[in-house]
């Protein structure tokens, strides 16, 4: 299976070489999290640059053998000139070929070195280097909606705090409420403002790495699509101990140092242990949905209450804020634990990825 893979690949890159990627090069103004690693594998400027290295590393190794060749021609010669002895002395020719054998067995080992080169351990290597950076596309899509999901949440509240502003004035005005309580209420509302300026700027930020990351200019709009929803039924279905057994078979790490039963050890703890991670977000998102279910009751409450005149303004737009707030915290739960599943693939792959990686 690996073999066909890295054949595959080795016919990606040559086609590559025929067919520039700058043919490719139309502007992204859209994508979804199904089209991450399509796009970023044609078009990321140091995926490119690794596949090249990889063309590279090819003609070194094909380069350095035919020098190789034409110094131990050129040896051959000096040998049959020099090596029988003639026109020099038992001591001469007894020097001279010391210094050929000397000669001789250095260019052996250097041909050696270049023959011991492996280019299917320098494509696992970019391989893995790619794919980790796919990752990390996948993670900067996540965030990118974590991110606008939090900014939705505060510009919401902005505006909940902005009418409790104007309510606690014209109280004060009326002797209910203290300055303090005003005071109080403005401190909020400035906050809401500049954390919203915060947030507004990281996803300029992120949408700059958008494009980056696929090799655009840096200004463009791209509309970024919803994060994939996992179910419990995918989970319940997942085999932890036969994906195991098939994602060692594929594991980079283990195929560049096969021998080493600490990296075999690392593999394994890795793998089980992204599983379990999969059962923990699962778990947190479980208890975020129910604390929708009870936030969305008790702002169907407050709805009616407010019809009926029992609940004031105040006391309704905060329960309509904190709904919101929870549907918020259940979405990141779900993008969490999308993330979480996402890292169990790349693990069925062969690659060992962390929440931590950061963007390329």
């Amino acid at each position: 299976m690996r073999i066909k893979q890295i054949s595959v690949i080795l016919m990606i890159l040559i086609l590559g070489s025929v067919f520039p990627f700058s043919a490719l090069a139309e502007t992204v103004n859209s994508i979804d999290f199904s089209d991450i690693e399509k796009q970023m594998s044609a078009r990321n400027p140091l995926i490119i640059k690794n596949n090249n290295s990889y063309d590279d590393a090819v003609k070194a190794k094909e380069n350095g053998m035919a020098g190789i060749d034409i110094l131990l021609n050129q040896w051959s010669l000096v040998n049959t000139a020099y090596g029988a002895g003639d026109a020099t002395s038992l001591k001469d020719q007894a020097a001279i070929r010391y210094l050929l054998d000397i000669q001789k067995a250095a260019l052996d080992q250097q041909k050696s070195t270049y023959s011991g080169m492996s280019n299917t351990n320098t494509l696992i290597t970019i391989e893995k280097g790619n794919n980790t950076i796919i990752w990390s596309m996948e993670m900067l899509y996540i965030s990118y909606n974590s991110v606008s999901c939090k900014l939705n949440d505060l510009i919401v509240k902005k505006t909940v705090a902005e009418k409790q502003v104007q309510i606690f004035k014209l109280q004060k005005e009326m002797g209910m409420v203290t300055d303090l309580t005003v005071s109080d209420a403005e401190n909020t509302l400035l906050g809401l403002e500049s954390s919203i300026q915060d947030l507004t700027e990281s996803k300029k930020s992120m949408m700059q790495q958008f494009n980056v990351n696929l090799g655009q200019e840096y200004d463009v709009d791209i509309s970024i699509g919803e994060v994939p929803v996992i179910t419990a039924v995918q989970i319940s279905k997942i085999n932890v101990n036969e994906d195991y057994l098939i994602a060692k078979g594929k594991s980079y790490d283990l195929m560049l140092d096969s021998n080493s039963s600490d990296a075999q050890r690392k593999f394994k703890s890795n793998f089980y242990r992204t599983y379990q991670t999969i059962i923990d977000k699962q778990k947190a998102l479980l208890v975020e949905q129910s604390r929708m279910a009870t936030a969305e009751s008790k702002w169907k409450i407050a709805q009616l209450k407010y019809k009926l005149g029992l609940i004031s303004q105040i006391q309704y737009e905060t329960e309509g804020g904190n709904y919101m707030s929870q549907r918020t915290s259940t979405k990141i739960a779900q993008y969490t634990f999308t993330q979480a599943h996402r890292q169990y693939e790349w693990a069925k792959r062969g690659l060992i990825v962390n929440s931590n990686t950061s963007s390329m």
